[in-house]
């Protein structure tokens, strides 16, 4: 195969990873979570007002986040209607991570097959397409982002070359995402990595590592200066209530994360790992192990959440894959069976269509199950046609962007937990407010946040697991709208009285 056939080789399988994820998307007029809507009340902010929704006058409160991204899809939404900026744009820089990786491999490895090989796990990574398809995520572009950070760093050493490149990518970095500081991580231990094997950085990749470092303190110290004041240390786990750390921080097993991620780059990665780090030596290699190792520490220590640290590791697995790929490839050439190469890289694409691809359309079609129904849209819909302006809603945390969006009417509480001083107290309640069967104890916390109207669909029985609001009945409540599982509740006592 040719120079210019596996140019084109790699972009048919971008083109096709694009295509394949647009299908996805385009199956639903709406998105899988609630961070998406969040994402469209800042852009629809942004068109109206020229800035960022810092201080949502709906809620009551102070929102703080890094707003790039925010102003980029604003800027494709002058040019395209906002549902093909976020279902095909977002998806295309997305899916772009495979081309980067397909440089980074060719650049580690020198071997266009294995790079190849590489490129497809990654445009097919199956926790990567379930994460992005269908949603506004920093993830569709922090990911390249890094990625990209990644091959400029490799540039820096080069003859004739000035690191601009990589100065460039990673301030973006740092200004889209938090992702970044992972990045910086990795390269602090790449840095030790070669303290602890004798192997002389260059000066330009030791001042450009403490350079990107003290720029992500200051940019971060600008954004959540009065988040850090408020919270404190809290800050780092985004304040996330003590009940949710769970849920983002759960031990994954063993067969979840070889199908989220691939059954061969993980057998293959773990294994350039072993021979890089106690068997061979290779600069190159560490500037990826040390990621992988930081990554990994950063998660065991509850820094990051499993599905970020996941698809970061993923992505780290599946670069060093393309070693192993073409140490397979040398191996074979020095056998007997040489003259079966085709079929054997045949073998090899057909078990990467078994353990990647057809997983990763799996993801992509069962995240689609997360999307909010016509049911549930109908009913935040007739909230906002017959509700006063200022009426409170309760739903769970995941559904109070929902009601924003939507019914555009005040939460209790949603995902951004920054948001409140007491988000922890305000979760409980919440778990509360469903779940008890007093009725003094739920009337209390309702009048406590001024709640008017209690939301209740299929997803929150199973959530709290309960059938029913145990203690709703005709004297304080009153059901005012009712549609297959959904129903709402009007909060009628303002207070219980007893005689």
């Amino acid at each position: 195969m040719g120079y210019k056939k596996q140019d084109i080789f790699v972009i048919m399988v971008f083109v096709l990873a694009v295509c394949a994820r647009t299908y996805v998307a385009l199956q639903t007029d709406y998105f899988n979570d609630d961070q998406s809507y969040f994402a469209l009340r800042q852009i629809e902010h942004i068109k109206e007002k020229g800035t960022p929704l810092f201080k949502d006058l709906l809620n009551q409160r102070e929102y703080y986040s890094l707003p790039t991204l925010y102003y980029l899809l604003t800027g494709f939404s002058f040019l395209l209607p906002m549902n093909i900026v976020a279902k095909i744009i977002l998806n295309i820089l997305a899916s772009s991570s495979s081309i980067i990786i397909y440089l980074i491999s060719l650049k580690l490895t020198r071997n266009r097959t294995a790079s190849i090989l590489s490129s497809i796990l990654s445009a097919f990574f199956p926790l990567y397409i379930g994460e992005t398809t269908n949603n506004i995520t920093i993830y569709s572009v922090a990911i390249p982002l890094l990625l990209l950070s990644l091959l400029f760093f490799y540039k820096i050493d080069s003859q004739n070359h000035t690191p601009y490149g990589f100065l460039t990518s990673l301030i973006l970095l740092i200004i889209f995402s938090q992702i970044s500081f992972l990045f910086i991580f990795g390269l602090l231990c790449y840095s030790l990595l070669c303290y602890i094997e004798k192997i002389r950085q260059s000066k330009e990749e030791i001042e450009i590592i403490f350079f990107g470092f003290f720029f992500f303190l200051w940019t971060n110290f600008i954004v959540y200066k009065k988040a850090f004041q408020v919270h404190g240390i809290r800050m780092i786990w985004q304040n996330i209530p003590s009940g949710l750390l769970q849920h983002f921080f759960f031990k994954i097993g063993i067969l979840e994360a070889l199908y989220s991620v691939g059954v061969l780059p993980i057998i293959l990665g773990i294994f350039v790992v072993y021979q890089y780090l106690f068997k061979k030596k290779s600069q190159q290699m560490y500037v990826i192990i040390g990621l992988l190792i930081g990554t990994f520490i950063l998660f065991w220590f509850r820094f990051v959440s499993v599905i970020l640290a996941l698809i970061i590791m993923g992505n780290c697995l599946i670069i060093l894959s393309s070693q192993a790929f073409k140490d397979i490839m040398l191996y074979i050439n020095k056998t007997k069976i040489s003259s079966y190469k085709n079929i054997l890289l045949g073998i090899i694409f057909t078990i990467c269509l078994l353990t990647s691809i057809l997983p990763s359309i799996w993801y992509g079609l069962s995240s689609l199950g997360d999307v909010p129904n016509n049911v549930e849209i109908d009913a935040y819909k007739w909230i906002k046609n017959t509700t006063d302006n200022t009426a409170i809603v309760l739903t769970p945390f995941d559904k109070g962007i929902l009601v924003n969006y939507f019914a555009e009417r005040p939460n209790v509480i949603d995902y951004n937990f920054l948001s409140f001083s007491d988000a922890n107290l305000r979760f409980n309640d919440t778990e509360t407010m469903y779940s008890t069967q007093y009725k003094i104890s739920a009337l209390s916390l309702l009048n406590k946040y001024s709640i008017e109207y209690i939301y209740l669909d299929q997803d929150i029985r199973e959530q709290y697991n309960i059938s029913a609001i145990k203690y709703i009945d005709d004297n304080c409540f009153d059901q005012v709208y009712s549609k297959e599982s959904v129903k709402v509740y009007r909060v009628l006592c303002k207070q219980l009285t007893t005689k």
